[in-house]
């Protein structure tokens, strides 16, 4: 179907008899034509579809009732609030309605008027009562109850139910909408049609069509992110073709890499170290992202492609956040690559002059086979030879799966806390170490979290000072940090009070206790990786997180903490709860948040991401589909406005 853009581009003052202040409201949301009205997609639905009578008003729940008002009349108490009081009643009996400080109903209230009411009911002991309930007036089509009640995005005075009367009487006009996605995915993925979808949406008839309007739009909004991305990708790798830094590979040296592990590797880390031996031989950089559990064997992997590059005649680099993580990194590289012969340096901020200068000459003139460090590495004096491949650790919030089971978990009351010290001190005595983490380095009454240095100061001095207590947090020095570190692996230290530097990177085996205290500051993907720091050794261990938040939000993060072992449920879970943001980043590429889909709907996302890559390959550059790549192009434009 053809658009009629003047008919959807007219402006909304002058499709819509309201104000200035509702227009000025308008477009403080982003809302200047018809069309932007159409998209403008509610964010929720209230169910009051299920009708009762008035014998059936249940003071426990909201209620929704049809029937006849009678008796009406306004009066002033004593305190001077404005009450209206009327008899509301069906053909199963009658109940009293009380309106509190609404004297515009005295305009709008008539005895016998059909109604339907939405509220709560309260009983007294003696009667029941309808408290300050909705009302609307019965109708052909009900808009405000007796329905999926779409529920909008506010700003001042454009209320959902504005809103709701506003767009109601324009929603004929979705029909002049272009369904610019081809006719053959529509089809073959059985999508409803465009525009039926976004008139459903604001306009549900019942659940079964919500589900599938709201199915198509957030189909369509992957869609375009996974075609735009495909698209990127295809820009990149024939701007970036380069057949003389094609690396060339032998396939025998991969039974020698194998041979050396002293581990048998997994079906996934086969698969993985293939795909990127062919990604490595191809004309164009590899661009992959690598996930997989604590413990999953990154590491190797990571090593793997590393190992063949420089075999190949290049340089490889791999960076990391934290100097801490980065130190980890070169220990581990260094063993696993060490019977190869490669020169490997370690290169980061803390570093002398003369040892930055000594590795800084090795990488410029190539005699540097594997450069491990921070953000050090990208600062403008270093210049590689012949870089080949680069490793980025980027410490993402994509989960990673535990190796201990969660034993005690929750809001833990402030009375357990003693109890708690206790049981961490026998466990200390039989030879157990701690980890306490904090969520801030200073004390913060603002907050009302445990500052690290404070509470090491409580713990050292007060609760566990018959045990060795250590303190690691980013304003250490590198030195300084190391050291403790140090001791920490070597057992000098008992219990290690900390920041979120022991997120990732810290191998302890012998630490077998992990106490984190605000626990509600932390995502719960952080919470996962904190406790993927014990169970890595032969003996059983435990986490508590401590909170002093009794939110329903916090609680049911927590709960799912506990019921989950999988770090990509957690994720997906802490999605949903926090919100997409961003896709790109923080305004990164203009993409706005997703209005429909959910970024946690892994099944819908392999669909959409499959018509993607048939589109593509049947046709690239959409030649053959002017409609999408109109719609493409105005997505663009209107990013970069």
């Amino acid at each position: 179907m053809q658009a009629h853009p003047s008919l959807l581009q007219t402006k909304l003052s002058e499709a819509l008899r309201t104000t200035r202040p509702h227009l000025e409201d308008l477009r403080y949301l982003g809302l200047h034509t018809i069309e932007d009205f159409f998209h403008y997609f509610p964010r929720s639905y209230r169910d009051q579809t299920d009708l009762s009578t008035v014998a059936e008003l249940r003071t426990d729940q909201l209620n929704v009732v049809q029937g006849k008002l009678s008796g009406i009349f306004h009066r002033t108490t004593h305190s001077g609030k404005f009450m209206t009081l009327a008899h509301f009643s069906d053909s199963t009996a009658s109940v009293e309605v009380m309106w509190f400080n609404q004297p515009h109903l005295k305009q709008l209230l008539r005895n016998g008027d059909e109604v339907i009411l939405t509220g709560k009911a309260k009983w007294d002991g003696h009667k029941i009562t309808l408290m300050s309930p909705r009302y609307e007036p019965l109708r052909v089509k009900q808009l405000h109850t007796a329905r999926l009640v779409p529920v909008y995005h506010e700003h001042n005075r454009v209320t959902s139910k504005w809103i709701r009367e506003k767009i109601n009487p324009l929603l004929k006009g979705t029909a002049l909408l272009e369904d610019y996605m081809p006719s053959w995915i529509v089809a073959g993925d059985g999508l409803m049609p465009y525009t039926l979808a976004v008139r459903t949406v604001h306009d549900p008839k019942n659940e079964e069509k919500l589900f599938a309007a709201r199915q198509r739009l957030a189909f369509d909004e992957l869609f375009l992110l996974q075609l735009n991305a495909l698209q990127k990708r295809l820009e990149f790798r024939e701007s970036s073709r380069n057949n003389q830094r094609k690396m060339e590979l032998d396939p025998e040296w991969k039974p020698s890499f194998y041979q050396q592990l002293p581990f048998p590797l997994t079906q996934a880390q086969q698969r993985v170290m293939q795909e990127i031996w062919e990604d490595l031989r191809s004309p164009y950089p590899m661009m992959r992202l690598l996930q997989g559990d604590v413990g999953s064997g990154k590491t190797v992997v990571a090593a793997f492609g590393l190992f063949h590059s420089i075999k190949a005649g290049f340089q490889g680099v791999l960076m990391a956040p934290t100097e801490i993580l980065a130190k980890q990194h070169f220990e581990s590289f260094s063993k696993l690559l060490k019977p190869f012969g490669f020169n490997i340096q370690f290169l980061t901020g803390s570093l002398s002059g003369s040892q930055k200068e000594m590795v800084l000459r090795q990488i410029a003139t190539g005699t540097v086979d594997l450069v491990i460090g921070t953000h050090a590495l990208i600062q403008e004096r270093v210049c590689f030879a012949k870089l080949g491949l680069v490793v980025v650790d980027e410490q993402h919030r994509f989960g990673v799966k535990q190796r201990e089971r969660l034993q005690e978990q929750g809001s833990v009351p402030e009375q357990k806390r003693l109890d708690a010290e206790r049981w961490i001190a026998d466990q200390i005595q039989k030879g157990r170490q701690v980890f306490i983490v904090c969520p801030l380095i200073d004390e913060s009454d603002v907050l009302g979290v445990k500052a690290v240095t404070k509470e090491y100061e409580r713990l050292s001095s007060e609760v566990f000072s018959a045990f060795r207590v250590g303190l690691l947090h980013g304003k250490l020095k590198p030195a300084e940090k190391e050291a403790v570190m140090e001791a920490f692996n070597g057992g000098g230290i008992d219990i290690l009070v900390a920041t979120s530097v022991v997120e990732v990177g810290i191998d302890v085996p012998n630490a077998t206790i992990m106490l984190i205290e605000g626990a509600d500051r932390f995502g719960l993907s952080q919470l996962h990786q904190f406790r993927g720091r014990v169970g890595r050794g032969k003996h059983q261990s435990y986490c508590f997180l401590f909170t002093e938040s009794t939110s329903d939000e916090t609680i049911q993060r927590l709960k799912a903490l506990v019921e989950h072992s999988s770090g990509f449920k957690l994720a997906e879970i802490d999605l949903l709860l926090r919100g997409p943001g961003e896709i790109y980043g923080v305004k990164q590429s203009g993409i706005p948040d997703l209005k429909m889909a959910s970024l946690g709907d892994a099944e819908l996302i392999h669909r959409v991401r499959q018509a993607a890559e048939i589109l593509m390959a049947k046709d690239p550059y959409l030649k053959e589909h002017p409609s999408l790549r109109s719609k493409m192009e105005q997505d663009t434009n209107e990013k970069e406005k």
